[in-house]
């Protein structure tokens, strides 16, 4: 699990390192998928927009695509909302405070899988604390 270097711990750090990951909820974590090659310029990944559902949505569950803003777009998959948004340091996805662990983590692994078999760069996903509610813009 990979927390962000920093010597005071977030509310969220402690909820994640006390529970049980199963037991967690979207409430609880973000994951964030980065390029393993360490010479990538930060962990992006480059694509084709018009890729991004083939890519950035898991095969083996039913989703549609909500709107997309600039470096950010939301989908549904079954009743959970995700939240893609992109910067220099990867591709971060937050998820609904319902969804489970095990389904976050389930679409978060075949997402990965998607962009190395579509970018051909090996992917690295890193659990770290939900934002504060402040910085969730509507999550």
């Amino acid at each position: 699990m990979v927390f962000p270097l920093n010597t005071r711990r977030s509310q969220a750090a402690d909820r994640i390192l006390n529970t049980n990951l199963h037991q967690a909820s979207g409430k609880d974590f973000m994951i964030t998928i980065r390029r393993k090659d360490e010479y990538a310029l930060g962990g992006s990944f480059d694509f084709a927009v018009d890729k991004f559902f083939e890519i950035m949505t898991p095969n083996s569950m039913s989703w549609r695509g909500l709107s997309m803003e600039s470096r950010q777009w939301n989908i549904e998959v079954g009743s959970d909302k995700i939240k893609y948004h992109w910067d220099l340091s990867g591709i971060h996805i937050q998820f609904n405070d319902e969804i489970s662990f095990r389904k976050a983590f389930q679409i978060a692994e075949e997402v990965s899988k998607n962009l190395e078999k579509h970018t051909g760069y090996p992917a690295k996903m890193e659990i770290s604390p939900k934002p504060p509610q402040s910085l969730r813009d509507g999550f």
